[in-house]
């Protein structure tokens, strides 16, 4: 069985997949969905970067269940960028598409969450920078 899904973000490429990238934020979300959805463990899961500088794929480890995918994320010539999941779940999980898109939802909500927390950081540092041959700082 196959899911699909996207999801836009305000944060600049780099700072969703160093969200995305981070795997003690993302284990820790993910426990916490699937606890308040009834099931008590996290299949161990192989995360290694993909073909593409912005991609993860991630496995189940070595004879376990779980959810195979991968994740890409690309920047809007506009700014901001987007987030493209394909997730293959194994056949005896297919009646289970409602628990995959609420984890999905959940853990895109709280990327976007930590991507702008990062992104408004990072904007909040003061640089000076040259106006009229002057030096300013911009606040």
């Amino acid at each position: 069985m196959s899911y699909h899904t996207s999801y836009a973000f305000a944060a600049p490429a780099d700072v969703v997949h160093a969200v995305v990238t981070d795997g003690d934020l993302l284990a820790g979300w993910l426990g916490e969905e699937l606890a308040a959805g009834g099931r008590d463990h996290v299949t161990r899961h192989r995360m290694e970067p993909g073909p593409n500088p912005l991609e993860l794929c991630w496995s189940p480890a070595p004879g376990l269940d779980g959810w195979a995918g991968r994740a890409v994320v690309r920047a809007l010539p506009v700014g901001g960028s987007t987030i493209d999941i394909r997730i293959c779940a194994p056949l005896a999980l297919r009646t289970r598409i409602t628990d995959i898109d609420r984890v999905v939802s959940h853990v895109l909500r709280r990327i976007d969450a930590e991507a702008s927390r990062r992104r408004i950081a990072s904007a909040s540092v003061l640089q000076p920078v040259r106006l009229d041959g002057r030096n300013t700082t911009v606040v």
